[in-house]
């Protein structure tokens, strides 16, 4: 089992437009192959934070959707309507970062 976290410091004035995209995008993703569970979360204190949890199965499958356009969209919603951003992936032996999506970039994507 591998977790995907990404939290988003949303723009005050973007916020709904935000919610709105992760909301489509996490039902496309949710249909993905390996994909176990796709959440996102509203911290109660302060509505500009926002949290993704995804849940993949294999971390195979999610290298193979950083690789995807539903992805894609995601991250640039997230840079576009976003202040800034923290992404972690979970698994049961470390946790990595935006670093590790580069990679897979480098040698898989194309």
């Amino acid at each position: 089992m591998v977790i995907l976290s990404i939290s988003i410091s949303a723009k005050t004035h973007k916020r709904s437009e935000l919610l709105s995209a992760l909301r489509q995008l996490s039902e496309l993703t949710e249909l993905e192959t390996g994909c176990q569970d796709c959440r996102i979360y509203q911290e109660i204190g302060d509505q500009d934070l926002i949290n993704i949890e995804e849940i993949w199965l294999h971390r195979s499958d999610l290298d193979t959707h950083f690789c995807s356009d539903i992805f894609s969209a995601l991250l640039g919603a997230v840079k576009l309507l976003g202040q800034s951003y923290e992404i972690r992936i979970n698994d049961e032996m470390h946790t990595d970062g935006m670093d590790a999506i580069e990679e897979v970039w480098s040698r898989q994507c194309k």
